[in-house]
């Protein structure tokens, strides 16, 4: 809404009315009783709320300039449709009642509830002292908005439409010394807690569903957690628990680096040191880098109105591809789409063709996910590339770690070897393949936009790219 002068200033002071027009404005009355001329912008999903500049761009072309509507032109609707569920699949999830055009709100005020609940369990042996997300979906960078989907309503469903993916949240308990000191067993009382959790859960909320969950899908080891608890609301949203108990990492250290202090003590094999150092990185990557990624992502999303769209786009363009997740983890793509809102923390970039200060940051993600391809179209990916993502502290220049299979190095202030989410991957043959595509579809963003109508062939370039 756009507000205008009072009934009395509008009598003196017609410009208002006669730059919108008086079919656009209409008199009205506010709760602190004034009465004002407005104008009114109905929009009734988030998608067509972020459409309001250019529907204000074809009002007034139209009324000052006689341009019809149907004559001016926005990629915006094609961007759009791009990180919406198609309409064959919402037209079903609509009929049973589901809400598809409500963003990430339904999905975060679920986590909230399930927080709530869960800290009001009093039978646990230790009070929950904090529930952190650490899920895209929880933190508005998910390619799409999550649905919720009822057990009802899920058996109506077609076999492709029924999958409700998992959202990881992580349970810290209290601080006790009722804790034992064994990593074999910290992951089996893990174990019970999960079990009591589920009961607990179950008892206290109607319809909801919890159980245990063991990977046992790479070779066990007695230092990795593989315990999960899976929780499925009774509206159907679905969360996978993790428990950090702060302990483990000293106790993956006296294993890895030796215990000085008692020189008696059983002396690790080299295969057991070499298994607690590689879940000792699982568990410094789940527990402690997971959530601070979240909270320093979510942030920007509310700092910056284009900052989620933007890293929703170019997941869903590297998804495309088949790139995200088999080669390119989520955390490296919202990493690289996070610099050209904050640069390098002083207010300017090199590295990007856009924002030179922080108020030249994109404002929409359309522009935001331009600048993020130009760039990787640019992009020397072998000198790496230092992202400020929780303030500017100089770091290292760019070290590879032994045995690492990923050729890209995003540094931080809190991992300055560049290595936390990208050792597994892209390796060069990716890496290569990413610069290929973004010079193609740079190419199409930059061709004639008369003669460019849907955005949606840079997300299907794979015959257009020469790949070496």
């Amino acid at each position: 809404m756009d507000r205008g002068p009072s009934v009395e200033e509008a009598g003196e002071n017609p410009e208002f009315r006669e730059f919108w027009g008086n079919d656009k404005t209409e008199l009205r009355r506010f709760k602190d009783g004034r009465i004002l001329e407005s104008v009114v912008w109905d929009v009734k999903t988030v998608d067509e709320k972020t459409r309001i500049p250019a529907m204000v761009t074809k009002h007034l072309l139209r009324r000052h300039f006689g341009i019809e509507e149907a004559s001016v032109f926005t990629w915006q609707p094609s961007f759009d449709a791009l990180i919406r569920l198609p309409t064959t699949i919402s037209d079903v999830y609509s009929r049973l009642g589901a809400s598809v055009f409500r963003g990430f709100r339904d999905v975060i005020s679920a986590f909230d509830s399930l927080v709530k609940q869960i800290k009001q369990l009093e039978d646990l042996p230790l009070s929950v002292a904090t529930i952190s997300p650490v899920h895209s979906a929880l933190r508005h960078t998910s390619a799409f908005t999550p649905v919720a989907i009822s057990g009802s309503a899920a058996s109506t469903l077609p076999p492709w439409a029924r999958y409700t993916p998992a959202m990881d949240i992580i349970i810290e308990f209290e601080k006790s010394p009722r804790w034992p000191d064994d990593l074999a067993a910290i992951l089996k009382m893990k174990l019970a807690f999960f079990e009591q959790i589920a009961r607990s859960l179950m008892r206290a909320v109607e319809g909801l569903a919890a159980r245990v969950v063991v990977d046992n899908s790479s070779s066990p080891t007695p230092f990795r957690d593989h315990g999960r608890l899976e929780i499925l609301t009774p509206e159907g949203w679905a969360f996978s628990a993790s428990i950090w108990h702060d302990r483990e990492v000293t106790l993956f250290d006296r294993i890895v680096e030796g215990e000085p202090n008692r020189p008696f003590a059983p002396k690790p094999s080299p295969h057991e040191k070499q298994a607690a150092a590689k879940a000792k990185a699982a568990y410094v990557r789940q527990f402690i880098a997971a959530p601070s990624h979240h909270r320093a992502i979510s942030n920007l999303c509310h700092r910056y109105p284009g900052f989620s769209g933007t890293v929703r786009l170019v997941k869903r363009w590297l998804a495309s591809h088949w790139l995200l997740d088999v080669h390119i983890s989520q955390e490296a793509v919202e990493l690289i789409c996070a610099k050209p809102f904050i640069g390098d923390g002083s207010g300017s970039s090199e590295d990007f063709d856009g924002p030179k200060n922080q108020v030249d940051a994109p404002v929409t993600k359309e522009r935001g996910f331009a600048v993020v391809v130009h760039f990787l179209a640019n992009w020397e990916w072998q000198t790496g590339l230092y992202v400020p993502l929780y303030g500017k502290v100089e770091v290292p220049n760019p070290r590879g770690s032994a045995g690492s299979l990923g050729a890209w190095v995003i540094r931080t202030s809190e991992d300055p070897n560049g290595k936390m989410w990208t050792s597994s991957g892209p390796d060069a043959v990716i890496a290569r393949r990413v610069t290929a595509f973004s010079k193609a579809a740079w190419n199409q963003l930059c061709g004639d936009p008369y003669n460019f109508q849907d955005v949606s062939v840079c997300f299907s370039l794979t015959e257009q790219c020469e790949i070496g």
